[in-house]
């Protein structure tokens, strides 16, 4: 995948995990985070996850907490 192509905002991992999408410049070209941790491709992870909208409801305020500095460091 493209990295101009990778989706860039909040995920849900098929173990019910929400985390931060970003494109970057590993082989897959996005790489899942959370606070303190990435994994290129989501490898180790997920075995699946779905892209989110910004507004999903399934995001709380913890998570945005938690992962939203990700999304603005992308940002700016």
């Amino acid at each position: 995948m493209s990295a101009a192509l990778a989706h860039r905002g909040y995920v849900l991992t098929d173990r019910g995990t929400i985390l931060v999408q970003l494109p970057d410049d590993t082989a897959p070209g996005y790489s899942l985070y959370d606070d303190d941790q990435s994994w290129p491709g989501g490898l180790g992870v997920a075995r699946e996850w779905t892209a989110l909208a910004a507004d999903d409801p399934r995001i709380t305020d913890a998570d945005r907490e938690r992962l939203g500095w990700l999304l603005e460091e992308v940002a700016s």
